[in-house]
């Protein structure tokens, strides 16, 4: 069984979904794993 990052995103999404995924140390933005888990659907949306 293969299983990619966004796999492993989504799952913690269903799980976790409030849960503090990444931290942009530069802006200081924080994001759940919900929100990733959008971003990422988005972007491999726009790039089919």
């Amino acid at each position: 069984m293969r299983v990619n990052i966004g796999d492993i995103v989504s799952n913690r999404a269903r799980r976790d979904p409030n849960l503090e995924a990444l931290v942009d140390t530069g802006s200081g933005a924080r994001y759940t794993y919900a929100q990733v888990n959008t971003r990422i659907n988005r972007t491999a949306r726009a790039n089919a």
